[in-house]
Parts: structure tokens; C-alpha cells; sequence
């Protein structure tokens, strides 16, 4: 997960002189560095979710080039990108389903999430930008999506039913655990994630030492670099990871025995 506390606005202009089309001025959004979208201006932000934040720099027209899309929702007072959910295209729109993939600061972190007074930068250059009070809550299914593309790649489950046994299959540990430990901690939480995946959520996103949460990194057999902070360990109970410092902490109707 990226937590993007400080957008990044850049002015730019790009050539549509290609496609015989006068250039307009657009405003690159970035978040430490990260490419969130290339046109604040052009994003056909009405059409809702899935959105697409990265347009063809050719000629500006969404859908024009492929990929780049994104689900948004929202999460306590934060903004939240997870990967697109094919289930959302209408079903005369389902052969677009090898198109609607998300963009690569999804691939590499999984969730984006923005607070909700730099998502109001955006509005303020354009007031198609939909406000947090017109996103649907973030549900299970996105934030199992977001936690699962959270994973490095070589390690990364195709869907949350297959996280387990991958893990049977490739788990070494984490700092403190040993593999069936982690295993025996992990599986209430993917549980409850695939029992009502349609369910809002009500919980929030918080700093794992702030909170005094423990996050524990999985560890795999290839001995690789790559590691996997997937879990992490709060007053006796377990939490889903969203980063090496960042939690989910469940909240209302969340609350469940895996809990």
C-alpha cells in the first residue's frame, strides 16, 4: 500500500499534434515519486468506476490506449484505489475484460490511498472529480484485492482462495512465526474476507507503531529478497498488513471472530 499524504501536482502539455488535435493543458498527479494519473483534466471521472487515470498522450480520448484502470471507494476518511473489478462492466462490456487492468503503482503496492484533503486538490482543478461522498465504500472483495496485490509478484496468489495454499507450498515464516503459526493466523482473517466479500467496510487505515501492531513479513523458501508484509500481531489478535508500517483496523459491523 501507498499512503499519499502529500500529492504532487505537475502542469504539462501534452503533443496531440499527431492526431490533429490542439494540445490542452493537463496536470500530472504523483505520490513519492509514483505515477497516480496523467491528466486530472481528461479522466472521464462521470463514468465512474472502473475509471481509467492514465490516458493515451497521443490524443487524450479515455479507452484509447489499454490498461490503467482503476476501482475507487472510499475508506474512513481516505480515498482508495484497489485493482478494477471486472463484475462492475456492464455484461454487452465483458470482452473488455483483458483491457481493464490496473495501472503499475497497483501492480507494485496494491491499494492506494489518499486522504481525503489532497483528494480535494483535485476537485479544485476539476470539479468532475467525484468527492468522497459520492464513492461507495471500500468492501471485502476490494480490500482482499488490494491485500492480496500487496504480495510480490513471484509470490502473488491468483485469488484469495489460493493465498493458503501457496503458503502451505512456499512459506518459510516471518520474524517471530513459524510457517503453521502464520498459516493458523492468516486463514480466520482470508475467511472472513471470502464470507460476504460484497460487504462495505467500516474500518480504518492506521500506522502499525502509533497503534503498537507488530507486523510480521512472510518469508519464502526461494530465499529470495522479496518478502511479504501480510500480517501483523495487535494486543493478542491478528490484522491484515497493508504495508511494512501500515494496518487495517476493523471497526463496527467488521468486528467478527476472526477478529
Amino acid at each position: 500500500m501507498i499512503l499519499c499524504e502529500s500529492l504532487t501536482l505537475h502542469p504539462w502539455r501534452p503533443d496531440f499534434s499527431s492526431a490533429g488535435l490542439s494540445s490542452p493543458h493537463w496536470t500530472r498527479v504523483r505520490c513519492d515519486g509514483a505515477e497516480l494519473m496523467n491528466s486530472v483534466e481528461g479522466i472521464a471521472w462521470e463514468e465512474g468506476n472502473p475509471v481509467q487515470v492514465i490516458l493515451c498522450e497521443e490524443c487524450g480520448c479515455p479507452g484509447c490506449a489499454t490498461g490503467n484502470y482503476v476501482h475507487m471507494s472510499t475508506l474512513a476518511d481516505h480515498v482508495v484505489w484497489t485493482r478494477p473489478l471486472i463484475e462492475e462492466l456492464d455484461q454487452d462490456e465483458s470482452w473488455r475484460a483483458l483491457e481493464i487492468t490496473p495501472p503499475l503503482v497497483l501492480e507494485q503496492h496494491g491499494i492506494v490511498a489518499t486522504p481525503v484533503d489532497q483528494w480535494a486538490r483535485l476537485r479544485k482543478i476539476n470539479a468532475t472529480v467525484p468527492g468522497p461522498e459520492q464513492l461507495p465504500r471500500i468492501t471485502r472483495r476490494a480490500l482482499a484485492d488490494g491485500w492480496q496485490m500487496s504480495a510480490p509478484r513471484p509470490h502473488r496468489a491468483q485469488c484469495l482462495e489460493a493465498v493458503i495454499p501457496l503458503l502451505e507450498d512456499r512459506l518459510a515464516g516471518t520474524e517471530h512465526l513459524q510457517k503453521e503459526e502464520t498459516i493458523a493466523l492468516l486463514a480466520p482473517l482470508i475467511g472472513w474476507l471470502s464470507a460476504n466479500p460484497g460487504r462495505a467496510l467500516e474500518g480504518r487505515i492506521c500506522q502499525a507503531e502509533a497503534m503498537g501492531a507488530d507486523i510480521e513479513r512472510l518469508y519464502f523458501t526461494d530465499a529470495s529478497q522479496f518478502h511479504w508484509p501480510a500480517i501483523a500481531l495487535h494486543q493478542g489478535r491478528a490484522l491484515l498488513a497493508l504495508s511494512d508500517d501500515l494496518v487495517y483496523v476493523p471497526g463496527g459491523q467488521d468486528l467478527s471472530p476472526a477478529f
